[in-house]
């Protein structure tokens, strides 16, 4: 059986470490030294607070505290790594305190899943969505946004609301539109 561990712990896609009581690393699969860009000998010679962003060192000195203190088990946290270039790399760690028999800690064990790629897909959306809301929502055109279905508005522009109240009843919406559109050109 402990040919089996060894076996799925050095060929997981997924980064190991068994860690001692003081945090310091005691064995690392090489999906883990890949992660962080560091050969397993410098690994063992350092702490997980050493590939540890500096501003998530405390929520990472609480997640241990609480497998040390009893208050749980094992636990989950997303935080960000430091790797040997100085560039940051997310992680999803999943850690639990392995205790002997008689319930005495005796070292952590750490899965840690890069998600750098997803974490970085999120911003681009963010970032994406941050800049097609204020596109739309400082437009000096018209603009809606409706459900192709049922023709329902799913969004207006603040400019389109305005715009919309000041057509009379000789020029339609259209014809405002393609009239501001001219002077916007004409502008140019």
């Amino acid at each position: 059986s402990e040919e089996r561990f060894r076996t799925a712990f050095e060929h997981s896609t997924t980064g190991f470490a068994l860690l001692g009581l003081d945090g310091r690393f005691l064995r690392v699969n090489s999906a883990y030294q890949r992660m962080l860009d560091y050969p397993e000998a410098d690994l063992l010679r350092m702490s997980y607070l050493d590939v540890t962003h500096p501003q998530e060192i405390e929520e990472s000195r609480l997640f241990v505290q609480r497998l040390l203190d009893g208050s749980r088990d094992s636990g989950s946290m997303v935080k960000r790594y430091v790797r040997r270039d100085g560039r940051e790399v997310w992680g999803h760690v999943s850690g639990t305190l392995v205790r002997n028999p008689a319930g005495t800690p005796r070292y952590f064990v750490a899965q840690v899943q890069d998600i750098t790629r997803r974490k970085q897909a999120e911003e681009a959306l963010r970032v994406s969505e941050k800049t097609y809301r204020l596109l739309f929502e400082n437009n000096p055109q018209p603009m809606w946004v409706y459900d192709a279905k049922s023709l329902a508005f799913l969004a207006m522009a603040s400019f389109s609301i305005a715009e919309w109240s000041r057509v009379t009843s000789t020029q339609s919406v259209f014809e405002k539109s393609e009239s501001s559109a001219s002077s916007m050109i004409s502008a140019v």
